[in-house]
């Protein structure tokens, strides 16, 4: 006899809903709903979808760098911004921390494994952004009516 485990999206959310429906309503293929305000999806696409994010997961691509050195490759960002963002990171299982025990401290933020594999859907929406860019400031420039 074989069984099936259900799909995460079958499972409740904090609020006892599932994030699965049949309602037609916006629901992708795997049953998942970002729209709602409960899918377990949500922070990862607030997280992903964060610039600065983007910026650091492709300033890490070539390996480790200290605070410093990122806050030179993420150009325009503030310290507490970059703080912030790079905490999620951390928490969120995006990266690595690695605090040596030094004078003065040292401390190397990494990509790891599900940071490395988050870079794939990154570039591809760098790709269009930048295949896109001249359509996209034309519309800017002059909106449609």
């Amino acid at each position: 006899m074989s069984t099936t485990a259900p799909h995460p999206a079958d499972h409740p959310t904090e609020s006892g809903a599932t994030t699965a429906g049949t309602d037609g309503g916006n629901v992708t293929g795997a049953g998942w709903n970002p729209a709602a305000a409960d899918c377990p999806s949500r922070r990862l696409f607030t997280t992903l979808g964060d610039r600065w994010n983007m910026l650091i997961l492709l300033s890490l691509e070539a390996g480790p760098l200290r605070y410093r050195d990122l806050r030179g490759h993420v150009d325009g960002i503030s310290e507490k911004v970059l703080s912030g963002r790079l905490a999620t990171l951390v928490d969120d299982g995006l990266l690595t921390r690695t605090a040596y025990p030094e004078i003065p401290p040292r401390v190397v933020y990494e990509l790891s494994a599900l940071g490395r594999s988050a870079l794939l859907p990154v570039h591809e929406l760098f790709d269009w952004t930048v295949a896109h860019m001249s359509e996209v400031a034309a519309h800017q420039v002059h909106p449609a009516v």
